[in-house]
């Protein structure tokens, strides 16, 4: 993980600073550069992704795919230690 985003910060993707209360992590935040990369990988990644499902699953396996994965993802929201606010 380090490499890639090291790699990603020579090519202007991100920029890695370090992080002020703990020497031993950086932060990482997208620039603008990344985040039209990123924005513009989108639709072909959903295009990708949709088009590996449809020739697998039928209209009625892809619906209830949908529900699980909204299932699933409104519980990780709501009960995630990760989406928790910490107090320090």
């Amino acid at each position: 993980m380090s490499h890639q985003i090291s790699r990603m910060d020579e090519a202007g993707f991100v920029k890695k600073t370090k992080n002020l209360e703990d020497s031993r992590c950086f932060d990482v935040s997208i620039t603008a550069k990344g985040r039209k990369i990123a924005e513009a990988a989108i639709p072909l990644q959903s295009k990708e992704i949709n088009h590996c499902f449809s020739e697998v699953l039928t209209q009625a396996q892809m619906k209830s795919l949908i529900e699980i994965s909204e299932a699933i993802s409104n519980h990780m929201k709501a009960n995630h230690p990760i989406n928790k606010k910490v107090d320090k």
